[in-house]
């Protein structure tokens, strides 16, 4: 397995355990109160149909309260592609895709930008589960800050940035459009567009 935070291999390990011979554990096998310490850094997400040109979003059904201060709200009902900026979006939603059909949990490496241009690192867990129509459109993640957040000074996060992503035990490839990470003097562009109506912060 590649080499991960204690708590990511701790998620992939549970997942693993739970799924017996299926695909994917169901979402009814999933308890986030197994993970009592990390509940504030557990989510939930649920595949929903998008309008306009179609496809899905992944929306959030569950959020602990680690994403929402680092967020700055509650994330529920969010679309989880739209915390990330928009050159990236693609990429995560391969990793994603790839997850399900590998039936493997995918680990996103990622970063959160403040509005002022500070960075914190993470490692984002993304697990699929088998939802009550007997597809995989759930998933189980988790927020695992591999950097510290104290640099942040309480700031919210106004975008994350993908820096890699690896399978439970490999790394992958994920195409994605080579694009400059932000810096401070990019600060000013880190906003994210309006979701149902608010902005995400």
């Amino acid at each position: 397995m590649a080499m991960f935070h204690s708590n990511t291999h701790r998620v992939i390990e549970d997942w693993n355990a739970r799924r017996g011979d299926r695909p994917a554990p169901a979402r009814a096998d999933i308890s986030p109160a197994a993970y009592r310490e990390l509940l504030p850094q557990v989510f939930m997400l649920g595949s929903e149909a998008a309008g306009g040109e179609g496809g899905e979003t992944e929306v959030f059904r569950l959020a602990g309260g680690l994403l929402a201060d680092l967020h700055a709200r509650d994330l529920r009902g969010v679309d989880f592609y739209a915390l990330w900026m928009a050159g990236d979006r693609d990429a995560v939603r391969a990793a994603l895709d790839q997850a399900r059909r590998d039936g493997a949990p995918v680990v996103l490496e990622a970063s959160g930008w403040t509005a002022e241009g500070d960075q914190a690192k993470l490692e984002i867990v993304l697990a699929p589960l088998i939802g009550p129509t007997g597809e995989l459109d759930r998933v189980l993640g988790l927020y695992q800050p591999t950097s510290s957040l104290r640099r942040l000074m309480g700031r919210p996060f106004t975008a994350l940035t993908l820096g890699g992503c690896k399978a439970a035990d490999q790394d992958f490839h994920i195409p994605q459009p080579m694009q400059p990470q932000p810096t401070p003097r990019d600060r000013s562009h880190l906003r994210l567009v309006a979701v149902g109506g608010s902005r995400v912060d």
